[in-house]
């Protein structure tokens, strides 16, 4: 059993972390630093195997950040070990990832060491159909011997137990430690990108902002805007990927130049949501390459800036969007139903400002940072001696 009281030393062990960007070093970023909050833990460390500057960096008196550029295989693996022995007395082993990182951190931490070890994954990682069959292999060896292996949402949990013969008891749900505030966007930030991409008082902002990528929808919101045939209405896309030149092309086949604008990289998204009266990144389960949106935490940024969502019922998107209330769902690539559903927001400025201000508080109630950092500590709690 555990000592009454003790506080908890925690080790993350991650791949992806800040300054990257992206949804999942926005996790692994939020649940490290909160969790190093809360009044039931003594420290955290984490371990950041990334590409970044290697360093040490202390952001409060209870986190430390130690950095290693490691990239290969066998990098990772001699940085676990040595990590692992260097920080062998803290409570509990994380890794952020499924695999390579995950793999080795249980296989280390609990084979050897004899910790608790949690994993973190996301959706597609698990569910992707490229990489080897070892490395697939891999993957459900760690989720089986894994002390837990935690879900982002229960549509991801429930996926991934099918696929890999798992009981679901042994994939918990924890959800997104969501901050309490995000950036404050200023008028003048406002007024300079609205500005810099020619916005008009008149114009009606559909914001997409996400990797130009098949699976986040942004074909399925272009055609969406096409179908609207409203001039006022504009697409702001917000991001680069592989698909952005289709993307671009489409647009030209539509003749819908003028009403979509694509930003490429921004240094800072954050008062992007500024110009949007709705917010959409219509995603959809790639089932040929076991792609899927697993949560979506720009879907909770863009309910915190009081935007009503459009999106899909696919993934766990579901999950961070109540449907009717804080936004609209609707079927997976059905451009139709996404214009449909622009022209009444459009029509009913109440209706958005009513979703919006809903929104708001549902985000910040559900995923309430507090509640991920609680059942992230009694999940460690249960296996500690």
């Amino acid at each position: 059993m555990q000592q009454k009281n003790k506080k908890l030393k925690i080790c993350f062990f991650t791949i992806d972390f800040p300054p990257m960007v992206g949804g999942i070093v926005e996790f692994s970023r939020n649940t490290t630093y909160h969790v190093s909050e809360s009044s039931r833990v003594e420290h955290v460390q984490v371990i950041a195997l990334n590409d970044q500057v290697p360093g040490i960096e202390v952001p409060n008196k209870k986190l430390t950040i130690l950095r290693d550029n490691k990239k290969s295989f066998l990098g990772i693996l001699f940085a676990v070990c040595k990590y692992a022995v260097c920080f062998r007395d803290y409570d509990v082993f994380h890794a952020t990832t499924v695999f390579p990182l995950g793999f080795i951190v249980v296989f280390v931490g609990k084979y050897i060491l004899r910790k608790p070890v949690f994993v973190l994954f996301y959706g597609t990682d698990m569910l992707s159909t490229l990489g080897s069959k070892k490395t697939r292999l891999a993957k459900a060896w760690t989720l089986r011997h894994a002390t837990k292996a935690i879900a982002p949402s229960y549509s991801t949990r429930d996926r991934v137990a099918e696929l890999y013969s798992i009981k679901t008891s042994r994939l918990p749900v924890v959800y997104y430690p969501f901050p309490d505030t995000l950036p404050v966007i200023s008028e003048e930030m406002t007024e300079s990108l609205k500005g810099k991409y020619n916005i008009n008082v008149s114009d009606f902002i559909v914001l997409y902002m996400g990797h130009l990528v098949k699976r986040k929808g942004g074909e399925d919101i272009i055609r969406a805007i096409a179908l609207v045939k409203d001039p006022e209405v504009k697409l702001i896309m917000v991001n680069d990927g592989p698909e952005r030149r289709n993307f671009e092309n489409l647009v030209k086949d539509f003749g819908i130049q003028n009403q979509v604008i694509f930003t490429g990289k921004v240094p800072d998204p954050f008062p992007m949501y500024s110009l949007a009266h709705i917010f959409s990144m219509p995603s959809f389960f790639d089932k040929k390459e076991g792609d899927i949106e697993g949560l979506g935490v720009v879907y909770l940024e863009a309910q915190h800036y009081g935007i009503p969502i459009l999106g899909t019922r696919s993934g766990g998107i579901p999950e961070a969007v109540d449907d009717g209330k804080s936004g609209f769902l609707v079927p997976e690539r059905d451009p139709k139903a996404l214009a449909e559903k622009i022209v009444f927001l459009k029509k009913n400025p109440h209706v958005q400002k009513q979703m919006g201000a809903y929104g708001k508080r549902f985000v910040h109630e559900k995923f309430n940072w507090r509640k991920s950092v609680s059942g992230h500590i009694d999940l460690y709690s249960l296996f500690l001696k």
